[in-house]
């Protein structure tokens, strides 16, 4: 239960300061980490490029206008659901609320889309967390909103490091 001095964040008004009052965060920037993944040579089959190609074309002309609903389930989703992730184990949650507590901080909000344990709820997330905003806003970057996201992904998994 919280109580009065809970100091608590919400993901879609977060801060880089605000962060930093949480943990201490620093860029890194290590393009090694990324070498295995850049130079992997998948090949795209003939069926997902004409999937892509039509999708492009069917929505090219709103892109610049969908807000974030519309972007995920007009673009994104619909890539998205080539993939199975689904399993026993894991599956996709879009806009479950994913909340940790992370040095007398609670981190709360509802990511656009993560993949994860759970039945009813998410309960632990893996690397997969999206964000979208049309704009970058002073009271909420998308950035600084999957890092508070990964922040709480860390905690909830028991792990010191996340790599996104």
């Amino acid at each position: 239960m919280e109580n009065k001095n809970d100091k608590i964040i919400n993901y879609s008004n977060v801060t880089l300061s605000k962060l930093m009052e949480v943990v201490n965060i620093e860029s890194l920037v290590n393009h090694s980490k990324f070498e295995e993944w850049f130079s992997y040579k998948y090949k795209i089959n003939e069926e997902e490029s004409s999937y892509l190609e039509k999708l492009i074309i069917k929505n090219q002309i709103h892109l610049q206008n969908y807000n974030e609903i519309s972007l995920t389930a007009k673009f994104i989703a619909p890539i998205l659901n080539k993939i199975d992730f689904t399993n026993k184990k894991i599956k996709e949650w879009y806009g479950y609320k994913l909340e940790g507590r992370l040095n007398d901080y609670t981190l709360t909000g509802s990511p656009d889309y993560l993949v994860a344990t759970g039945i009813e709820v998410p309960k632990k997330p893996f690397f997969f967390l999206q964000e979208y905003k049309k704009a970058l806003n002073p009271h909420g970057n998308p950035e600084y909103q999957v890092v508070a996201e990964m922040l709480v992904a860390m905690t909830l998994n028991k792990k010191i490091i996340i790599q996104g």
